[in-house]
């Protein structure tokens, strides 16, 4: 289920591209989406991505809001079974504060043709 705090209050911000913004926010599992771009930022902890099949963007994964933000010390994060497809540039995955758990990244790799 996604939805927004109860006691949320203040203005939301306009998103700079991103499939999946997580805000403040823990306990977060995604998993089998056929696309990725994920920001996590301002403290938020306790996430899981795993499953995403991500092809052709620049910024893949981000977590903690800038390299300035010690709040975002707190955060853990496990990426786990995801393909990183063709075209992706780079954030696979950045990690500014933090823990990051990554395993069994499946990166894309060219087919190497035998001679003949």
């Amino acid at each position: 289920m996604i939805r927004d705090s109860v006691d949320h209050y203040g203005l939301r911000t306009r998103s700079d591209g991103d499939d999946i913004s997580i805000f403040g926010s823990s306990n977060i599992s995604m998993s089998n989406c056929a696309d990725g771009l994920v920001d996590a930022i301002m403290g938020s902890t306790a996430i899981t991505v795993s499953n995403y099949h991500m092809t052709n963007h620049n910024e893949v994964f981000l977590f903690g809001a800038s390299d300035s933000h010690a709040e975002d010390a707190v955060m853990q994060v496990t990426v786990a079974f995801n393909h990183f497809g063709r075209g992706l540039v780079q954030r696979m995955p950045r990690c500014r504060w933090g823990f990051v758990q990554s395993s069994r990244a499946v990166p894309n790799r060219p087919k190497v043709r035998k001679n003949e």
